[in-house]
């Protein structure tokens, strides 16, 4: 790994646990829910032009929720991601999938899937429209690479911040957290240096959008809502933080958390997601350094 550059420069396996907090406010639906991940990666073989790897989903489950359209969701979700239960990819430094190298499987796996999501949500009809536009999905190569792309291990372990030039900021366009609209979000990428872990690589990146907010994104954005909230004066507050804790000498990812805010409208809507990634490694060795801490009287 060069000083400016984080990258994977060596073969390796690890086991990982995401585990993923929701929290959201629409008006008048409450809901809170709790997600565990588990995933077994491995580090095939690296080279000057990228990484082959296997990434394997162990397991998924909702672990809490207060909503039945939730657990719905919840369902379908898990059934969609077993489509991608076992991927086998080469990879750019920055984590960007150049090749699917196993397409064919995981086409052959979709009419099955499809036969359970519909069985899963035979009385929602939006839930239905959901498993349409996953049919959709499944005969363009390019929009598949694309959801996998966008798999919530590929972002924590990789987001933006592997094989780029330390400190980065940048202007990008992306959705906001309701993903209701798009628009313009200022990054800033950076290293933090901290005594607490001499072996790490600590890298900070924080997005806010770009301000003022314009009167198309309110109104693409928050237009459904404007019955019961005032447009025209927003309690508004938005931002993505997110903070890595990397291998300095292998580009090995041992913890990555990830906060998105959204509030708006005093209370009313809001939606807040917490994800947190950790290494069986580095949860084991964070388990035994609590332990050894002895206790002062």
């Amino acid at each position: 790994m060069s000083d400016h550059k984080i990258t994977i420069n060596t073969p390796f396996n690890e086991q990982y646990e995401l585990i993923i907090k929701m929290d959201s406010k629409l008006i008048d639906s409450y809901m809170v829910s709790r997600t565990v991940m588990r995933y077994d990666f491995t580090v095939i073989n690296c080279d000057e032009t990228g990484l082959e790897c296997r990434l394997i989903l162990l397991d998924q489950f909702l672990d809490q929720s207060n909503n039945d359209l939730v657990k719905e969701v919840a369902q379908v979700t898990a059934a969609f991601n077993r489509m991608f239960n076992e991927l086998h990819l080469r990879l750019s430094h920055a984590g960007e999938i150049i090749k699917v190298l196993n397409m064919d499987l995981i086409l052959a796996k979709w009419e099955q899937t499809k036969i359970e999501m519909t069985a899963a949500v035979a009385n929602n009809d939006d839930l239905k429209k959901l498993i349409a536009i996953n049919d959709s999905l499944f005969t363009n190569a390019d929009k598949l690479k694309g959801a996998i792309q966008n798999s919530e291990f590929l972002h924590m372990y990789f987001g933006q911040v592997f094989y780029v030039d330390l400190p980065k900021t940048k202007r990008i366009v992306s959705p906001n957290i309701l993903n209701t609209a798009n628009l313009e979000w200022d990054m800033k990428i950076e290293e933090q240096v901290t005594n607490s872990r001499p072996d790490d690589k600590v890298i900070m990146v924080n997005m806010h959008p770009v301000r003022p907010l314009s009167e198309g994104y309110i109104n693409a954005a928050y237009h459904q809502f404007k019955d019961r909230i005032d447009l025209e004066h927003l309690n508004f507050n938005m931002f993505q933080k997110e903070e890595r804790y990397i291998e300095s000498n292998t580009g090995k990812l041992k913890e990555s958390v990830v906060e998105k805010v959204e509030e708006i409208g005093h209370n009313q809507l809001y939606q807040k997601f917490t994800y947190r990634m950790i290494s069986d490694s580095e949860k084991k060795k964070q388990k035994i350094n609590q332990n050894e801490v002895v206790p002062r009287f």
